[in-house]
């Protein structure tokens, strides 16, 4: 039996109408990086 991958996205699972796309375009959560940022690491953690 040979066995084949598919990569899928958050992206593509996601419907475009989903409430939470359409509430992160109006809600600016960007002040929670800023106040979270030092419980991640730096080499390892989260990205922003």
């Amino acid at each position: 039996m040979q066995l084949k991958y598919h990569m899928v996205t958050i992206e593509e699972l996601v419907p475009g109408n989903y409430f939470l796309r359409k509430l992160e375009k109006s809600l600016d959560l960007s002040f929670v990086y800023e106040e979270t940022t030092h419980l991640y690491s730096r080499k390892y953690g989260c990205p922003h």
